[in-house]
């Protein structure tokens, strides 16, 4: 009987402490729930960080013109390109400067030659800076195949099909929609192909809409 007593009343002491427990628990949650909201709360000028969703595959749409290649072979005609590009990568690290460096756009393109001489498709990450709510800079890196011609008179001897490509514009938005970029953009292979190394070096303004 003893310990039959000593069992039960272990017993209750036990629910005592459970149901003390779960009060003071419940108290602390409650405390702290006005702390989390506040910090959970988007302060103002604040960036909203990226996720998934906010990518998009297809953010813009480009329609350029150029003047072909700014050295001595195949210059004087024009070049009519169209690119097609990503929002910026969903990377969202609290770091400004990592997320720019590891959230650029991606970019696909081509450019097509008036004359039928050398064209070529792209594929690259483009970044970009705004210099003013309008005004902007950007640049793009990645590589080409192009349909240049090896040593042939007046072409262009690229050396390879596939190729470097580096772009540079300035960039003026009109609108949340609009906006036009000139600048320009060179192919070559940086002397890892055997052969020549010509390079084609276009100049001209683009024409953007964003979705």
């Amino acid at each position: 009987m003893i310990l039959f007593t000593n069992w039960k009343q272990s017993r209750a002491e036990r629910r005592d402490t459970l149901s003390l427990l779960a009060l003071v628990s419940a108290a602390m949650i409650a405390s702290t729930a006005p702390s989390n909201a506040a910090a959970a709360e988007k302060l103002p000028g604040d960036p909203a960080p990226l996720t998934a969703t906010d990518f998009r595959l297809l953010d813009e749409v480009r329609l350029g013109l150029a003047s072909h290649n700014l050295s001595s072979k195949e210059r004087g005609e024009v070049d009519i390109s169209l690119a097609f590009l990503t929002s910026p990568l969903p990377v969202s690290t609290g770091n400004a400067l990592a997320d720019f460096v590891f959230g650029p756009r991606l970019e696909v393109g081509g450019s097509l030659n008036s004359g039928g001489d050398t064209s070529f498709l792209y594929a690259g990450l483009t970044w970009d800076v705004d210099i003013t709510e309008s005004l902007f800079l950007e640049a793009t890196l990645g590589g080409a195949v192009n349909n240049g011609k090896d040593a042939t008179p007046g072409r262009i001897d690229m050396g390879c099909r596939v190729t470097f490509r580096e772009a540079a514009n300035l960039g003026y938005r009109f609108n949340e929609h609009w906006q036009m970029l000139v600048g320009v953009e060179h192919l070559s292979h940086a002397g890892l192909c055997d052969g020549g190394n010509d390079g084609l070096t276009n100049a001209g303004v683009r024409v953007g809409y964003r979705f």
